[in-house]
């Protein structure tokens, strides 16, 4: 064989794949292009929402910067890797209780839903689930959040069981959620309800399982409640720990305030209906949580424990002394997460 030639068709090859490189390199986005696109996170990485708030007047501050805060994993401090406000797409479940305590209002709440998904950004989907006694997906995930406003009310509850089970939901929920959406996305349940269950005997696991299911989804609960919720849930409020023996003591002391109490663990946005001013107290609560969760950061890190064992880890999120002086500032993040199993996602 002809040397010469083998050389000079190695040359062509190779000058076509360098030129088919440079040709795919520059289709790709440029560094300014990337920025404005939302942030895409491996499954690897741990997300958390977080939410700055000025002490004094409860406005969210802007402007923040990753060097600005301190996270620590079990005590450890750990490396923020990815960071940005209002980047990260939001798949947003409402979790809309049908049993009768909501029924009667769901024109206004149709009309308040309405105008609050229209604040989410083209990127965003929404979703939604009803339930009674049983909860069932209503409608699947989508980016027409108009679809998912005027489907409030298509969907009662007699093809449910009767009764109120929300323990039952919010583990639904979790588990949908942790399965039909993005790891890159921002995962938030919105639950629209009176918080009073009706079931008389939850089995023992619920709460504990519902609890697991819920963090490990990394959801974020929120809460837009009818009637008195916040006066009539205290006792079980006063649990500020992440276990599965303080939540189950919460179903079983009584029937109030477990979505709320929820809220709380994922560091949520809860508020309550004025039914007096029905109408524009629903539009004023649906849209103001909305706004929130577009002002909140986002925050990812590679745990430095690289053990799959599934246990529960705690987090502890500060901001520099300077910048907490300077801004009068506090942050709030959810208390903790579950780390992936052995052979898990």
């Amino acid at each position: 064989m002809n040397l010469s030639k083998v050389s000079t068709r190695f040359s062509r090859a190779f000058f076509l794949i360098i030129t088919l490189s440079m040709v795919a390199s520059s289709a790709l986005p440029q560094s300014g292009q990337q920025n404005e696109q939302a942030i895409k996170l491996g499954t690897e990485l741990v997300l958390l929402d977080v939410e700055a708030t000025n002490k004094k007047t409860g406005q969210a501050v802007g402007g923040l910067r990753k060097e600005d805060f301190q996270l620590y994993e079990d005590g450890v401090l750990q490396q923020i890797t990815h960071f940005s406000q209002d980047k990260l797409p939001i798949s947003a479940l409402i979790l809309l209780d049908v049993s009768g305590s909501v029924w009667p209002f769901i024109n206004e709440l149709r009309e308040a839903a309405r105008e609050a998904l229209n604040l989410l950004k083209p990127e965003d989907e929404a979703a939604l689930m009803v339930f009674a006694g049983n909860a069932k997906l209503a409608v699947n995930f989508t980016k027409d959040k108009h679809k998912v406003a005027e489907s409030l009310g298509l969907f009662g509850g007699k093809e449910l069981a009767a009764g109120t089970n929300h323990n039952t939901a919010l583990l639904q929920a979790a588990a949908f959620m942790k399965n039909a959406t993005s790891s890159s996305n921002r995962r938030i349940i919105i639950a629209i309800t009176d918080d009073v269950s009706t079931e008389k005997k939850p089995p023992p696991y619920a709460a504990s399982r519902t609890l697991h299911e819920v963090m490990e989804s990394g959801s974020v609960v929120c809460g837009i409640f009818f009637d008195s919720v916040y006066r009539t849930s205290k006792a079980n409020r006063r649990d500020k720990d992440l276990n599965p023996m303080a939540a189950q003591m919460i179903v079983n002391e009584g029937s109030q305030g477990l979505v709320l109490s929820y809220t709380e663990r994922t560091d949520g946005i809860s508020s309550e209906v004025d039914k007096k001013n029905l109408k524009e107290s629903l539009r004023e609560n649906f849209t103001r949580l909305v706004e929130r969760l577009r002002t909140r950061y986002s925050l990812g890190y590679t745990s430095t424990n690289e053990k799959a064992d599934g246990k529960f880890r705690k987090l502890k999120l500060k901001l520099s002394p300077e910048i907490e002086e300077r801004e009068g500032a506090s942050v709030s993040t959810k208390r903790g997460y579950y780390a992936r199993r052995e052979g898990g996602d």
